[in-house]
Order: C-alpha cells, then structure tokens, then sequence
C-alpha cells in the first residue's frame, strides 16, 4: 500500500512540474510563434497614410469656381467622410501621427476657403474640423462670420421697370444658408428677405442694397452691365 501511495504522489509532482504538458493541470497549450514573410512589403509610414488619406478627403484638389455651391447631401457626405477616417486612422499610432498631418492641412484649406470668401465650404469643413478637435473654439468667429454671410441674399437683377414714375426693382434672390430661392418686385424703401432696395445705381445699370444685418451697402448689377 505504501509504495502505491509513493508511486500516486510522485506522479502529482510530476503533473505539478511539468503543467503544460497534456493530461497535467489546465494550462492551454504553447501557441506557435507568428511567422513574419520576409517578402512582405514594409507598413506605410504615417506620410503615406496622411497623403492618401489627404487625396481620399479631397484636400489637395484646386479650389472650386467661384459662386460653387455646397449643397445638405454633399456636406454631409463631406462630415462622413472625415468621420470614418478618424475613426479609421485613430486605432494605430502611424495613423493618429498622419491625422495630425491631414489636420494641418485641413486648416491650410480652411485658411484657403475664408480668403476666397467661400463661406459655404468654411462652414462645412470647419465642421470637419470639430471632427478631429470636438473641443476646439478655434474657428467659433470663423464660423459666426461665414453664418452672417449666408444669411445674406444673393441677388441677381432681372429688371428696372418704370410703374407711375417709380422705378421697380425685378429681383431673383437666394438665401445661401437656406438654399432658398425667391422673384420679388420692390419699391425703393422697401425690405425683404434682410435687404433693403435705396435706389437704382448709374443709368439703370443695377440696384443699390443694404443688407441689414450689418449695415454694408453695396451693388447688384443687371447681368449686362457687369
């Protein structure tokens, strides 16, 4: 009996001691070691992921013709875009090293839109921008400025009758921030849609405005008198 015993505990020592061998304890066993082909062409660096990633976004295209319009589904679309990046690109240390990357650009676009008085673009790709910085305030007058002019109407002359002596101002006029379009006949003195008619500039060569918001006056020309 005593060497049956001798022969049970020296078998637990044995399982004890050699754990990851099958039948002995519980450990899984070894896993193999990763092989690596020595072919495989190298991961990109975080360049070229931020120049790929800046051509799939748009960002090194020429800017757009001037009066080109964004319209909701294409900002949104926009919005997507650089969500998915993001989220792509923020799983990886090379990938969150190119969005800081694309970020700059980004602001060098933004920079681009404000100067050739885009407001439409500024307004979504600052919105893009909230992507990658949701916290930021950096561009909050930016886009204060760019909502002030979208609001104001784009007007296009249609014509300078004369009723019972008195100029009539033919006016097509379209709310960028709206998309809304609107024909309207007005009187000298009259307001509408935030711009007052003051009168008829040269010999019926346009109209005199104001945009009452901000108080600016300025000139809508008959399209033949450009």
């Amino acid at each position: 009996m005593s060497r049956m015993m001798s022969i049970a505990l020296c078998a637990v020592a044995v399982c004890a001691a050699t754990a990851s061998l099958p039948g002995c304890g519980s450990s899984e066993p070894a896993k193999p070691s990763k092989t690596v082909d020595p072919n495989a062409p190298p991961p990109p660096t975080p360049e070229e992921i931020a120049k790929r990633t800046i051509t799939e976004l748009g960002l090194d295209l020429p800017l757009p013709l001037q009066g080109t319009r964004v319209s909701s589904s294409v900002r949104g679309t926009t919005i997507q875009m650089f969500k998915q990046q993001h989220a792509t690109l923020s799983q990886t240390p090379e990938g969150q090293a190119a969005l800081k990357q694309v970020q700059k650009v980004l602001e060098d676009r933004i920079a681009a839109y404000e100067q050739a008085k885009f407001w439409e673009h500024v307004l979504t790709y600052t919105d893009a921008y909230a992507v990658f910085q949701p916290e930021s305030k950096k561009y909050e007058q930016l886009r204060e400025k760019a909502m002030v002019e979208m609001r104001r109407p784009r007007v296009t002359v249609k014509g300078l009758p004369e009723v019972d002596g008195q100029k009539i101002a033919m006016l097509s006029i379209y709310i960028p921030l709206t998309s809304e379009n609107f024909e309207e006949r007005m009187s000298i003195g009259e307001e509408v849609h935030g711009i007052k008619f003051l009168g008829v500039f040269g010999k019926d060569r346009g109209v005199r405005l104001e945009y009452l918001e901000t108080g600016e006056r300025y000139v809508a020309y008959l399209p033949s008198q450009k």
